[in-house]
Order: structure tokens, then C-alpha cells, then sequence
């Protein structure tokens, strides 16, 4: 008997792998902060550049900002991005 689903990964077939990132919340306008080596492992400027290309992708814009690694800011290392998803013709809320 067919049955109706709430929501259904696509993107994902039977025995393959999850999606690396979880772009269907992450591009919903919410402010997200992901870390190297907890959300991403490339250098932090190329996930950068996968950000912004995913928003291209999309029809959006995104706005990043790098932040330094916890508990060495002194070093001027770059371990994690703050970023938000937002239509082209709305200006991103600002929470803080």
C-alpha cells in the first residue's frame, strides 16, 4: 500500500554514503559556525570557496567570515567560518 513521507533525501541512494555537509538546513538563513577538522577537513580557505559556490548554485548569496582556532587567536590561524545563506535581494538578518 503506498504511504505519504514527510521528507525524503534524494541525494542519497540505498548502501552510499551520507552527503558530507547538510547544505538543505545549512542554506536556510541561519547563522552557522563550523570548525576544521569537526565539520570540514580542507584548509579553511577552500571550504570558503565551497560556500560561496553552493550559493551560486542555489540562486544565493553568502556572507563568511573566518574565525581563528580556539585558544591560539595569536597565531593568526584560521580553523573555522562563520556564514549565512540569504536571498540576493534581502539584507542577511542581523542576530548576534
Amino acid at each position: 500500500m503506498a504511504r505519504e513521507l514527510d521528507e525524503f533525501d534524494f541525494g542519497t541512494a540505498p548502501g552510499s554514503t551520507r552527503p558530507k555537509y547538510d547544505w538543505s538546513r545549512w542554506t536556510k538563513g541561519d547563522i552557522w559556525e563550523i570548525r576544521r577538522g569537526e565539520d570540514y577537513d580542507v584548509p579553511t580557505e577552500n571550504m570558503r570557496v565551497t560556500l560561496h559556490a553552493k550559493a551560486d548554485q542555489k540562486g544565493l548569496k553568502v556572507r563568511t567570515r573566518k574565525v581563528p582556532a580556539q585558544g591560539e587567536p595569536e597565531r593568526g590561524e584560521w580553523e573555522g567560518l562563520v556564514f549565512q545563506f540569504y536571498e540576493p535581494d534581502d539584507e542577511p538578518a542581523q542576530r548576534g
